[in-house]
């Protein structure tokens, strides 16, 4: 299919370790591995792809260049994500406590006598 001139893949066929032929649809290709999407720009580096033309290479390449761009944008949202939850058990950020049923029944001097135990026990 073209649009404005620019193709893109409608079908990858991979070779794996059990020297199957597997074969991706565009929308499949988060189901590549990671070292197949490498082996694949590696051959079309290498030029080594010759059963396909220069512009089902070129269409290719820019089909794995942007899933590429995905997977690492994406590894960076989730270090992200993971530093801020890190940082979030590091300053331990919880609401306060502010309302407790308790603190009806104490009277003044009881609060104050807990004061002084707890100034006594910070020493």
């Amino acid at each position: 299919m073209k649009y404005f001139g620019y193709s893109h893949l409608e079908e990858i066929i991979v070779r794996r370790q059990d020297d199957q032929q597997y074969k991706f649809r565009e929308g499949n290709f988060k189901r590549l591995r990671r070292q197949d999407i490498k082996d694949m720009l590696l051959l079309l580096v290498q030029s080594k792809m010759s059963n396909l033309n220069l512009e089902e290479q070129y269409a290719m390449n820019v089909a794995l260049r942007m899933f590429t761009r995905r997977i690492v944008i994406q590894e960076h949202v989730e270090d992200l994500q993971l530093g801020v939850e890190s940082y979030q058990k590091k300053i331990n950020i919880t609401r306060l406590d502010t309302y407790r049923l308790d603190l009806r029944r104490m009277t003044p001097t009881s609060l104050t006598m807990i004061s002084k135990a707890l100034s006594i026990k910070m020493k």
